[in-house]
């Protein structure tokens, strides 16, 4: 298992048993099969995409979370953090920046 998988899956597990739902019930909600989270939650296949990690993150998560969820799915994934590439594309002059800090280094 992945430290993505571990970390959704413990979150998973607490929200089912405030709301009293079931992995099934959830993953209608989110709209991907309940295979696919099987899946996700065993450390089978990597993260999902954005827009699952965000339906993930706004149903399950503290704003306070958010940015580790988006960090383990980003190293799982082998990217970015989706809250940083969508920072980035808003203002194209920060790509500068960021090639500047790293010929830094």
């Amino acid at each position: 298992m992945s430290e993505f998988s571990n970390f959704l899956s413990k979150k998973i597990d607490e929200h089912n048993s405030i709301k009293k739902r079931s992995i099934r019930e959830f993953s209608r909600e989110i709209g991907i099969s309940h295979d696919y989270l099987r899946r996700i939650l065993s450390g089978k296949v990597i993260a999902p995409e954005q827009e699952i990690q965000e339906k993930i993150a706004y149903k399950i998560l503290e704003e306070s979370e958010y940015q580790l969820f988006y960090d383990l799915a980003a190293k799982d994934r082998g990217e970015i953090p989706i809250d940083i590439q969508k920072e980035l594309s808003k203002e194209s002059n920060k790509w500068n920046k960021i090639r500047k800090m790293l010929e830094v280094q």
